[in-house]
């Protein structure tokens, strides 16, 4: 376990850094040369850092995964509530591996459909600032 001064400032790191996938997220957006898949892998960033600065503040080492849904359950284990739904961390889990790599058969995600993931992302940063304030 780590003391609580720790967790708070590791806490705030990964704040700092969900915080900078956020605005590349925001700021691809309003890029046309941007591909949907750039945007979602920045929204699923912000979020997991945000789920990851959360497993730090209640002093736990965030594991070495991009996987949302099991950050989600190592925090509701120390009943911590994330504030986005099981359905909207799949929709963002697949921009951790899958859609970084070319696969010739696997759809493309339209920026539009892509800009409709980065508010999951805002609401983790400020879910993750808001844990901070208290």
């Amino acid at each position: 376990m780590t003391a609580p001064l720790e967790s708070a400032e590791v806490a705030t790191v990964w704040l700092e850094y969900a915080l900078g996938d956020v605005a590349a997220a925001e700021g691809c957006i309003h890029l046309p040369a941007i591909p949907g898949w750039v945007i979602g892998f920045h929204a699923q960033q912000a979020t997991e850092k945000a789920l990851k600065g959360a497993l730090a503040l209640n002093g736990i080492e965030p594991p070495k995964t991009h996987d949302l849904l099991r950050l989600d359950a190592l925090l509701r284990q120390v009943g911590v509530v994330v504030p986005l739904t099981g359905e909207e961390l799949v929709s963002l889990s697949r921009f951790a591996v899958e859609d970084r790599y070319p696969v010739l058969d696997a759809p493309r995600l339209p920026r539009a459909e892509a800009g409709e993931l980065v508010p999951f992302a805002v609401r983790a940063t400020a879910w993750l600032a808001g844990l901070l304030q208290s």
